[in-house]
């Protein structure tokens, strides 16, 4: 019996100093240019992205995220048309692979998410009259991408990511958002 209590008693010691590895849970905040892909970049440029995002590791190379996400692309045309941005809201749940040890300077990671994509596009307007009623849709997607984070303080990070994202619904609206921000370690 004291045979079994003691290695119990070590197998629970090097579990826990194990834990200890890595960090257990985060917060980022970022943001930086979204660009269109497929048919939506024939009528739509290049816009801005806002993101934030909290996550737990649950092993030194598996986390798991929520990812909220702001972004909007401006329409092409010129001259006398204004308004039809093209604005996408995205709910994702993301797993994540890759260096979580939080003694490491540099984190390589990629992700891959699924969730839901409010997406909406204002009225577009010809010399300030309404020539086109915008619309909003709900769609379902994923995203796959990757990114490496630089470790600046033991609680804080600098990352860059992208993730092409793919809304599942009529034509193709997928979009490649280039991000930026810090992440903090709990």
């Amino acid at each position: 019996m004291k045979k079994l209590l003691f290695l119990a008693a070590l197998l629970f010691i090097g579990i826990t100093s194990y834990s200890q590895t890595y960090q257990k849970s985060f917060a980022s905040l970022g943001g930086v240019i979204s660009i269109p892909v497929g048919d939506i970049s024939d009528a739509w440029g290049v816009g801005f992205n806002i993101h934030g995002n909290a996550g737990y590791v649950f092993h030194e190379n598996v986390a798991a995220r929520v990812d909220l996400q702001y972004n909007t692309f401006p329409y092409k045309e010129t001259g006398d048309y204004t308004g039809y941005s093209l604005k996408s809201t995205s709910i994702m749940g993301d797993i994540m692979v890759g260096k979580f040890d939080k003694d490491a300077d540099i984190k390589p990671y990629g992700l891959v998410g699924m969730g839901l994509y409010l997406n909406s596009v204002s009225d577009m307007k010809y010399q300030g009259v309404t020539y086109y009623r915008g619309d909003s849709e709900t769609n379902f997607g994923m995203k796959f991408g990757g990114g490496v984070a630089f470790k600046v303080s033991p609680k804080l990070s600098l990352f860059g990511e992208t993730s092409f994202n793919i809304i599942f619904g009529e034509g193709t609206a997928n979009y490649l958002p280039i991000k930026a921000g810090a992440t903090i370690n709990f």
